[in-house]
């Protein structure tokens, strides 16, 4: 894998990599992780990307995290008791 660029972000870490014919879209927050693949042929390159990675996909990706993150929370408090 390896890496092609970053896109800014105030919250998150958005790193693009190529790998095996695919861009992959990693997303990062706290110690969560969400990744994308996307076809290179689906896309026209980094423009495309970072179009994809607009402020709505941004919002829901966040959501998610936040949700992840209360779910794991959830789970290690129950298995402290």
């Amino acid at each position: 894998m390896r890496f092609a660029f970053q896109i800014p972000h105030p919250v998150m870490k958005i790193s693009v990599f190529l790998w095996n014919g695919k861009y992959i879209i990693e997303l990062e927050w706290m110690s969560y992780k969400q990744s994308y693949k996307i076809s290179e042929e689906a896309v026209s390159g980094e423009k495309d990307i970072q179009r994809l990675c607009n402020e709505d996909f941004l919002s829901a990706a966040l959501h998610r995290f936040t949700d992840m993150h209360q779910s794991f929370k959830s789970t290690y408090e129950l298995s402290k008791s």
